[in-house]
């Protein structure tokens, strides 16, 4: 290999890089509004990448408020009243830090902000993922189906909380399946309690530079590449202390591969950074 030319050609992509963000944020104005022409110049960049964009490209990038998430005590009634339909049957032990509920039905453990629910073969068929949301929302406090995509040979379907006009994508509940639409053979539930909001909003970068960092992150995706949706969530970091922490914007942008329009797991853009996060966990 050509170390030289290697640098060389890694110093100017990185240059187009510099160029492209500082271009992009000279053309914006004091409303924190990007122009249907920054817009334009990202789907032709991604479009000669074989990348297509059919989602609404968000224009406005005004700082964002940060919710602050607390430690929940989760309702052990509640629980076991969402996951078993009978409590007669529940036995309790302690392993590891874990409380585990079990019965003919399943398998609940609680660990920490997690609850992770293994049914038994042909025990547990909620009529669907919505209706047993809707069923409890005593648990599920404004969760709201957020999307299915494909990852390790299982299908995720994910619900997040919605907050104050806020998306809280680390208060989630996933139904894991082989099929779609199958019944899971998990279900990963982890929430902490939304309380208030950082006192400053956070500043933070644009959709389109958002896309542009997708770009770079893609390069080795199947094509053709469709972009779906692309929003702006907050998620709870990776390493978060157990006291009140402030969840961290992100866009979260979503898409399918392939011809037969598989969806990918999520990509994950810090909004504040612009750094590549590792998507939604199964």
């Amino acid at each position: 290999m050509n170390w030289d030319r290697a640098k060389t050609m890694l110093i100017v992509c990185l240059l187009a890089l510099n160029m492209f963000l500082a271009a992009m944020y000279m053309t914006y104005d004091d409303e924190y509004v990007v122009t249907q022409d920054d817009i334009a110049v990202i789907t032709a960049l991604l479009a000669q990448q074989g990348i297509s964009v059919a989602a609404a490209v968000p224009a406005g990038y005004a700082p964002v408020d940060q919710p602050l998430l607390a430690p929940a005590s989760y309702n052990t009634n509640l629980l076991l009243a969402a996951f078993f339909a009978d409590a007669s049957g529940i036995s309790q032990t302690f392993e590891f830090g874990s409380r585990i509920f079990t019965s003919p039905e399943g398998r609940l453990t609680v660990e920490g902000d997690t609850v992770v629910f293994a049914p038994s073969a042909g025990r547990f068929a909620p009529p669907s993922p919505e209706e047993f949301v809707r069923g409890n929302t005593q648990l599920f406090p404004g969760f709201v189906h957020a999307g299915t995509y494909y990852i390790g040979g299982a299908y995720v379907t994910n619900f997040f909380q919605h907050y104050a006009e806020h998306i809280i994508a680390s208060n989630r509940l996933s139904f894991v399946s082989r099929e779609p639409h199958g019944r899971p053979h998990e279900i990963i539930y982890t929430f902490r309690r939304p309380s208030g909001f950082v006192g400053v909003a956070q500043p933070i970068i644009s959709a389109p530079q958002a896309l542009f960092m997708f770009k770079l992150t893609s390069e080795h995706s199947p094509r053709p590449l469709t972009v779906s949706q692309i929003e702006l969530i907050h998620q709870l970091p990776r390493e978060s202390a157990a006291a009140l922490t402030p969840a961290v914007p992100y866009y979260r942008i979503s898409a399918t591969h392939g011809h037969y329009a598989t969806p990918a797991a999520p990509t994950l853009i810090n909004a504040v950074t612009g750094e590549i996060t590792p998507g939604d966990p199964p």
